[in-house]
């Protein structure tokens, strides 16, 4: 064959083979990493320098020469590098969080969110605004070179929590049930501030005031979602109608009976509600409890223990039930309370009637003070004991 025809012969085949091989190496994506100004690398369809820009993409070019290439050939250049990382690797819907990058020596770190809509990158900050994967790409631009490192962030659904109290108000020694909507997960509440205290999703409080109460929904995907709700919790209205009451005087007389001298802070009925009394009349010596209770008008009390009286006395000082169920047995007495230490010893009777309202029911002479409406209960815990019996 004459070296013309075979000249011409591979100008016709051997050009276009390679000019093929070229362009299949230029449909596999690389990266510049490693890159130096100088190095020959490969584009999609350009064959150029990385030193030119204009020709190369930064994502899909691969050094195949030169002092920067990774596979091999030499050293031209500082190997551009760099790790991105954010401050959490998941969040909610709503939340933001910061990112970092390590590695960039000497050149400008910027962040951009490749892949997905679940937020935006402002500044060092990713703004989390829908549900999926963040493909954060952190970016370092060197003088002569240009990195890439791809990190992701997962985005969970906004925390929708909400809590709510029912009743919202409520008096002391009454409940509300604790309610959240929007968790399918574990839910918790706890007082944040405020009288009383919560048991599993109940609120009780024996004290008045503001409470505020946080539920908690610890999601089995992504941080915990919180929300708040409130309750009033109002003293308990006074249902002890009163157009007489007690005055300071007497007030504090009746709490200083049995105090030893000098009283101090001595109370001798600690449980009494002031606004639960009222002065049905006034102080007078002539009668007692009892005498109030049997309307006999007497002022003995003690008497009962002496067998003189006839109510079974046995003298060992003290005042039984049984003493006092023989006299009101004898006298027609009923419908009355017993206050004591013990059922061997009795100081107190009042009616369980007489009074002025579901506040104050119950009535009681007390001692040579004043006669009250109070109500039965407030007089237990006191200087007379609790309520021991009563007919």
């Amino acid at each position: 064959m004459r070296r013309e025809e075979l000249t011409t012969k591979l100008k016709r085949g051997v050009g276009p083979m390679l000019l093929a091989g070229l362009l299949i190496l230029a449909t596999f994506p690389g990266n510049t990493t490693g890159c130096s100004t100088g190095d020959w690398c490969y584009s999609w369809f350009f064959l150029c320098f990385s030193g030119q820009p204009w020709a190369c993409s930064y994502y899909y070019t691969y050094c195949i020469g030169g002092g920067g290439d990774p596979g091999g050939g030499g050293g031209g250049g500082v190997p551009c590098s760099i790790t991105g990382y954010s401050g959490t690797s998941s969040l909610n819907a709503g939340e933001s969080t910061s990112l970092y990058a390590n590695g960039c020596t000497g050149g400008a770190v910027t962040f951009m969110n490749d892949c997905s809509s679940t937020g935006y990158v402002s500044g060092n900050t990713f703004y989390a605004t829908n549900e999926g994967t963040a493909c954060i790409i952190a970016r370092c631009q060197t003088a002569t070179e240009t990195c890439y490192d791809t990190f992701y962030i997962t985005v969970y659904p906004a925390c929708n929590l909400s809590a709510s109290a029912s009743p919202s108000q409520i008096t002391t020694g009454e409940t509300a049930s604790l309610n959240a909507n929007y968790c399918w997960d574990t839910m918790t509440w706890s007082l944040v501030s405020g009288p009383g205290s919560v048991y599993g999703s109940t609120y009780y409080s024996s004290q008045p005031g503001w409470a505020t109460i946080q539920a908690t929904c610890w999601r089995h995907t992504g941080t915990p979602c919180y929300a708040e709700t409130y309750v009033y919790v109002t003293p308990p209205p006074n249902n002890c109608p009163c157009d007489t009451p007690l005055s300071e005087s007497e007030w504090n007389a009746i709490q200083a009976i049995g105090a030893p001298p000098p009283p101090g802070s001595y109370a001798a009925f600690p449980s009494l509600v002031r606004d639960h009394t009222c002065r049905l009349g006034p102080a007078d010596s002539s009668y007692n409890c009892l005498g109030y209770a049997s309307g006999l008008n007497i002022t003995i009390f003690t008497e009962l223990d002496n067998p003189q009286y006839g109510y079974g006395g046995n003298r060992d000082g003290l005042v039984s039930i049984a003493e006092l169920d023989s006299f009101c047995s004898q006298n027609g007495v009923s419908n009355v309370w017993y206050y004591g230490s013990s059922s061997q010893s009795c100081h107190h009777v009042a009616k369980k009637s007489g009074g002025r309202g579901s506040d104050c029911g119950a009535s009681s002479k007390m001692g040579h003070e004043a006669l009250i409406a109070h109500d039965a209960t407030e007089l237990e815990g006191s200087f007379w004991g609790n309520i021991v019996g009563g007919r």
